[in-house]
């Protein structure tokens, strides 16, 4: 199936991270463009030699090159950025053309599909409404994948500035001018509680004068207040729109980095105390897979190889019989893919961070547990 979606949240990480097998039977490729699809070309040539010994593997690895290129030759244009995930034996071909470049390029047989990637695009680029406003007019935004793109409503203002008249008719401007504040502002918050009720996002960044800006967080619903995080910043909206844009993308920026600080701030408060912080992969290993896991921060550089067992399913660092049922039989995994999919299954929030000196020390790799 090919499934050509405008943000990283319509894909279904969840239904994905469920999928699984006993043996490596999960193609997955991620490429940006037909040039880097074209370069893939060897790397099936490559894996054809060296599952020539697993006869099985062999079989299913070329049935699901069959089922991706048959899917790609009819749906794909040549400047498209792809997630794509099959397994023949589960008749299963998932064809995702992305919203934006991918910094990944790759190409990996595994038993499960590898959703890290989508993970940390789904981290990076969280959903939130973005209110650009001056007394003249309002544009309202969803940022959602790269680019806030999706102008949800324009509203004019046209409310003059102050101005200095004498005596019983400054008062009648005054309040003639409040009065157009308070519907212009109105109609603002309407429409933030209609996306609200409609879309899924958890911030509301507001963006232009100061009087606007007052007005607006005074005037929404505590409904609002309560459920969103508010974010607001006095700016010049009459430069261009590239110049806002920049503001725009530069602040996201800031606020998913304090993010992560804050997250790393709660952990260390609770490992001070002897709370409900963990770290080290051993530790997360086994409260991601009893789902005891709120929330996870992770470095993005961290690579870590394991195994899981076929037997019980137990996910583990070392390659010697399993640590919960003593079996054998074990295949190699990506630990931090596996972890993503456990994560992801007990909607647990993922944290993918840039390095922090202390976690780093600790593992790269830290969480808050929910009991």
């Amino acid at each position: 199936m090919f499934n050509q979606i405008k943000k990283i949240e319509e894909i279904n990480l969840r239904a994905l991270s469920e999928l699984a097998a006993k043996h490596r039977t999960f193609l997955s490729v991620y490429f940006n463009g037909w040039n880097e699809w074209e370069e893939h070309k060897n790397d099936i040539k490559k894996f054809e030699v060296l599952l020539k010994e697993n006869p099985d593997e062999l079989e299913h690895f070329r049935m699901n090159v069959k089922m991706l290129e048959e899917t790609l030759d009819k749906n794909v244009q040549k400047e498209n950025s792809i997630a794509a995930f099959c397994c023949w034996a589960m008749d299963f071909c998932e064809v995702y053309s992305l919203p934006f470049k991918t910094s990944y390029n790759l190409f990996k047989v595994d038993s499960s599909p590898f959703i890290r990637p989508l993970a940390e695009l789904n981290d990076e680029y969280e959903s939130c409404a973005i209110v650009i406003s001056d007394n003249q007019a309002t544009k309202i935004f969803m940022l959602s994948s790269e680019k806030s793109n999706d102008l949800i409503k324009n509203i004019k203002g046209n409310i003059k500035n102050h101005v200095k008249v004498g005596g019983w008719s400054q008062k009648r401007y005054s309040r003639r001018r409040d009065k157009q504040i308070h519907h212009y502002v109105k109609d603002i918050c309407e429409e933030l509680v209609r996306l609200d009720n409609e879309t899924d996002f958890d911030r509301i960044v507001l963006l232009g004068s100061d009087e606007i800006l007052r007005s607006i967080k005074s005037a929404l619903p505590s409904s609002i207040k309560v459920s969103k995080e508010l974010i607001d910043k006095v700016i010049d909206i009459n430069r261009s729109e590239n110049e806002i844009q920049l503001e725009i993308n530069t602040l996201i920026g800031e606020l998913e980095i304090a993010d992560e600080k804050n997250l790393w701030d709660k952990i260390k408060n609770e490992l001070f105390v002897g709370g409900l912080g963990v770290t080290g992969v051993n530790d997360i290993i086994d409260y991601a897979e009893s789902g005891r896991l709120d929330s996870v921060i992770i470095e993005k550089t961290l690579n870590i190889s394991g195994t899981r067992c076929r037997k019980c399913n137990h996910l583990q660092i070392q390659s010697n019989n399993c640590e919960k049922c003593n079996s054998d039989d074990l295949y190699n995994v990506g630990i931090v893919n596996e972890l993503a999919e456990l994560l992801t299954q007990s909607s647990a929030e993922i944290e993918f961070c840039e390095q922090i000196a202390e976690l780093k020390q600790l593992g790269g790799i830290a969480g808050l547990l929910r009991y």
